[in-house]
């Protein structure tokens, strides 16, 4: 009998004996978490700004230094990249001056040799990527031929007559500004390149456009203003091998906001 009653209780102990597991000290392991690295889509591109600086005047044959800056949003420095440099002409040709590398400073330059006395547009272009966006600048650049000091030429004077089309307009509408070329004897002069400029105070101009002279010898070209303001227009013409610089008198145009 109490050799029963053993047995019975130490199966019952044994029925009620559970296992307790033993803690680990090892950390449960986790999923690494990748950091992603930060592209740009088509949608989200970082905008840049490309600055071209260019003498403002040139001589034929005579070589000049183009350079251009490229900056993100940021006004950070982008380097190696690709820049194009064009040269196009009043007649809308266009003559491809080269690439340049952007360096650390985000600078490239590249030199210009002008074969033609006229008013190059210069433009410096900057197609972007992946991460960057597109940017273009451009600017004027005069070229003469030699001075009659150089080639012992006596050269002609010159004078401009310019009208506008309007002395009123508004931001939505635009002016044409008519220039007439002639020399000392009144006569007419084609094919010659004049620049287009505005003030707003008389001291400081600001280059419109580029137009050559036809047969009559008169160059026009349609400017609409994207500031309201009185401004005064005026017309420059560089001179060349056998003819002098002039500058045109000034016209007064007056623009408004909305319609007229």
């Amino acid at each position: 009998m109490a050799l029963f009653l053993f047995l019975t209780q130490e199966k019952s102990a044994q029925s009620i004996t559970t296992s307790t597991p033993i803690p680990s000290s090892r950390a449960p392991l986790q999923t690494p978490i990748e950091t992603p690295i930060p592209t740009a889509t088509s949608n989200s591109l970082i905008s840049t700004t490309l600055t071209l600086s260019i003498p403002s005047t040139a001589t034929v044959n005579q070589e000049v230094i183009l350079s251009s800056t490229l900056k993100d949003s940021n006004q950070q420095p982008i380097s190696h990249e690709t820049i194009n440099y064009t040269a196009i002409s009043p007649n809308g040709t266009e003559q491809t001056i080269g690439t340049a590398i952007t360096e650390s400073n985000g600078l490239s330059s590249i030199p210009f040799v002008p074969l033609q006395a006229q008013i190059y547009q210069i433009e410096a272009n900057y197609a972007g990527n992946t991460i960057y966006s597109p940017c273009v600048d451009s600017q004027y650049l005069s070229v003469t031929a030699l001075t009659s000091n150089q080639t012992g030429i006596k050269q002609i004077p010159t004078m401009i007559t310019l009208t506008l089309s309007s002395s009123k307009i508004n931001t939505q509408t635009s002016v044409t500004i008519f220039a007439a070329l002639e020399n000392n004897n009144e006569d007419p002069l084609s094919q010659e390149s004049l620049i287009f400029q505005s003030s707003m105070d008389g001291i400081t101009w600001s280059n419109i456009t580029a137009a050559t002279t036809g047969v009559d010898g008169v160059a026009q070209a349609n400017y609409t203003p994207q500031q309201t303001g009185t401004l005064l227009i005026r017309a420059v013409f560089n001179g060349d091998l056998y003819y002098l610089e002039s500058t045109s008198n000034q016209e007064t145009l007056v623009v408004s906001n909305g319609t007229n």
